[in-house]
């Protein structure tokens, strides 16, 4: 088949024009000019047509002859003042008595402004243009609206997990009955649910429109996001013979009475006297309102130096589905385990805090294993710390900050940052906090590095090998003081990683090399960090 055209115009038109040559019968052949026809007349060629067609019964082609016609360059719509006061007045959009519009841009235009009428909870309306009449170049007609009833939501059916908590839909959703409809709104905000681990999207929702009411169906399934990973060890103490537990429990319960609520179980213990118990709670939406309730509480031991324990309380505002503020309650006291203060720099103390924060989600996930959130967390704490009958004000500035950067769909670039600074007058070694290890800088044993102040980024280039496995690099450093022994020191720390997903769980393997700015890397020195998480 071959079009060509029966003008010069036409024939150097046609030439920026691509169309299928090769067809079986004439019906095919045709579908083609018309689609052809079809392009040209939304490109304002609305005379476009086919005048002759011939068959070559010896070559087996035929040929199409067409002409263009005039290009339509504009067209101007006239609205009545009826239109533009209503419009205006009840929708909020602003229209003038004539548009001019481009007439290849008509098209998107109308089905722009027929959604934001529909978005107004007006799903049925209708717009059109009639009395169409040209002027040379110019087209010229009346846009004509039609208006349906105003629809709201009248209920919420919740499929498939029937036991979706309450408050999030109320307050996480923002979903309620005697809302306005909007299609678009509606969407964007089911498509919010993606943040959420316990829960995922089975199907779009559905809209049931009858007569005298309007019924949004949403189709969830709940997900098993409970995780464990941890080991366990015995072993003998060479002072008094005793029986010793060393190795770690992490666990994780989520929603599993269908509140949203999570429990965080740590206990940690490296077989060298350095214990960590942590207990962490969280309860959104309490009373289906806006407000949500944590609380915590933290056993450090320090081998026969120290023991601190930490208990804390918060209240959450959860703004929406990225955003909550929050502030909370801590409280700390420490215990001197030595005999004689042979440490000067550990004594008991206790100390209160209240501190305000916020965390933003900036991005949605789907999937745990090549995605990870950007975030942003920040809170500032003010308090005193009583050793005796000396009171002593501090300030505790913290921050964390993580961001993943995709450069296509196998390559990425991900960034964690982690800020810590004390404000105060004196220090003690038992009330400053410890980083090292696999959370913080890789390389290092755990909680090894006591500070008032430090920054830690962990930099990666990961690489998605396939569906379930992730190979990425380890680049991390790390700048601390403290103020105690006045220690100021940059950290380095490289190696690579694996992250595999399994069928019950994520097997994390890390081999990373750390040193002081002082020393050279030593490959004796790698420290391998597993972490294996099942999920149930």
């Amino acid at each position: 088949m071959q079009i060509i055209g029966e003008k010069e115009y036409d024939k150097k038109l046609l030439e920026n024009i691509s169309y299928q040559k090769n067809h079986q019968d004439l019906n095919s052949a045709e579908s083609e000019v018309n689609l052809l026809l079809n392009n040209l007349q939304k490109m304002g060629y609305i005379d476009a047509k086919i005048t002759r067609k011939d068959f070559n019964k010896n070559e087996n082609i035929y040929t199409f002859i067409y002409i263009a016609g005039n290009k339509i360059e504009t067209i101007h719509l006239l609205t009545s003042q009826e239109d533009r006061d209503f419009l205006e007045q009840e929708l909020q959009i602003p229209l003038k008595d004539t548009l001019k519009i481009s007439f290849s841009e008509t098209e998107i235009y109308l089905q722009n402004l027929n959604q934001k009428i529909s978005n107004s909870g007006k799903p049925f309306s209708l717009l059109y243009i009639k009395d169409i009449f040209k002027r040379e170049n110019l087209l010229f007609g009346n846009l004509v609206f039609y208006y349906s009833e105003d629809r709201k939501i009248d209920g919420i059916k919740i499929l498939g997990y029937e036991k979706f908590p309450k408050g999030y839909l109320k307050h996480f959703l923002k979903i309620k009955a005697n809302q306005k409809f909007n299609k678009s709104i509606i969407d964007k905000k089911i498509n919010s649910l993606k943040t959420l681990n316990f829960v995922e999207i089975a199907k779009p929702a559905e809209i049931l429109f009858e007569k005298d009411s309007t019924i949004l169906y949403v189709y969830l399934k709940k997900r098993n996001q409970n995780n464990f990973n941890g080991y366990l060890g015995f072993a003998t103490n060479e002072v008094d013979n005793s029986l010793q537990l060393n190795g770690l429990v992490d666990l994780n319960l989520l929603n599993n009475l269908n509140f949203g609520e999570s429990l965080k179980l740590l206990y940690r213990n490296d077989g060298e006297g350095q214990i960590e118990f942590n207990l962490d709670m969280n309860f959104p939406y309490i009373f289906k309102t806006p407000f949500g309730l944590e609380a915590g509480l933290n056993i450090f031991r320090k081998d026969s130096t120290f023991n601190n324990t930490q208990q804390k309380i918060g209240l959450n505002y959860i703004l929406n589905s990225t955003s909550t503020f929050f502030t909370k309650y801590r409280f700390t006291s420490s215990t001197n385990l030595a005999n004689e203060n042979l440490i000067n720099a550990v004594q008991d103390f206790k100390s209160n805090k209240v501190y305000v924060g916020a965390n933003l989600i900036l991005n949605q996930i789907e999937n745990n294993l090549t995605r990870e959130p950007n975030r942003l967390y920040t809170e500032i704490g003010f308090g005193s710390r009583d050793v005796g009958d000396l009171k002593t004000d501090q300030i505790d500035l913290i921050g964390n900050y993580q961001f993943q950067f995709p450069l296509n769909d196998r390559n990425f670039i991900y960034l964690n940052n982690h800020n810590f600074y004390l404000i105060s007058d004196n220090y003690l070694l038992n009330e400053l906090p410890r980083f090292g290890g696999i959370n913080t800088i890789r390389g290092f044993q755990e909680n090894s590095i006591p500070a008032n102040l430090y920054t830690i980024t962990q930099l990666e280039y990961q690489y998605l090998a396939s569906s379930n496995l992730v190979l990425h690099s380890i680049t991390d450093f790390a700048y601390f003081k403290n103020n105690i022994d006045t220690t100021s020191e940059t950290l380095t720390s490289i190696g690579f990683g694996l992250k595999l997903m399994t069928n019950s769980g994520i097997l994390h393997l890390m081999f990373a090399n750390g040193k002081t700015e002082n020393q050279n890397f030593q490959f004796n020195s790698t420290k391998v960090h597993i972490v294996y998480t099942v999920t149930f």
